[in-house]
């Protein structure tokens, strides 16, 4: 993980300027703002001015990685992941892995939340 772009995170003063943010470094395709979009770390509003982390599977499963988190620190949260699952894509490009999909997504789970 950049500790400069969770700094930069940290301290931003909107929504808008945290997905400003990410646009800049980090990848659309793991991860969405408050959009349930399969196989990406998600932003939820919940309620109070508190924040969800989830990741949701392909096959729609909902796995909570963290609740009820002020909007700055979830979206630390959100970028920490949003790189976790970027990397587990390219130990599995890299080492060439072809098998079922059930498989993989087991593994990324196992791979996301220990």
């Amino acid at each position: 993980y950049d500790t400069n772009v969770q700094n930069e995170i940290e301290i931003a003063t909107s929504i808008n300027n945290i997905q400003k943010i990410f646009k800049t470094f980090s990848d659309e395709q793991y991860h969405s703002f408050f959009e349930l979009k399969p196989d990406r770390i998600i932003l939820e509003k919940s309620t109070n001015d508190r924040y969800n982390v989830l990741f949701l599977g392909k096959s729609g499963s909902k796995i909570y990685i963290d609740r009820f988190r002020k909007l700055n620190s979830a979206a630390v949260v959100l970028y920490n992941f949003s790189f976790k699952l970027s990397r587990f894509y390219d130990l599995i490009n890299m080492i060439e892995v072809k098998t079922d999909s059930d498989f993989i997504e087991t593994l990324k789970e196992l791979y996301l939340l220990g």
